[in-house]
């Protein structure tokens, strides 16, 4: 078998680093940066999708204690109509 014949080792070994070194830097220049540039589109998408969720959390809860206010305000005025002799059922 050639790849246990001690004369091809030194072959073997020179077509290894330059394999390693070539597909090293196919890795370092190509494939690399489109990884590091999806990772940041990623992070960048979370980070404004939480920025949203956070605007809307606080628009809900900015939004609720009016809505109950208006709530308050229809019952008293309802309460009032139905307490109210004018109004004849």
């Amino acid at each position: 078998m050639p790849q246990l014949d001690v004369n091809t080792y030194l072959p073997q070994v020179v077509w290894l680093v330059i394999t390693f070194t070539a597909l090293f830097l196919v890795m370092w220049r190509l494939a690399v940066p489109r990884i590091a540039d999806v990772l940041e589109a990623r992070q960048k998408r979370i980070a404004d999708k939480a920025k949203r969720q956070v605007k809307r959390e606080k628009t809900a809860k900015a939004e609720a204690p009016v809505e109950a206010v208006d709530k308050e305000e229809l019952g008293k005025k309802l309460d009032k109509l139905i307490s109210d002799d004018s109004i004849e059922i």
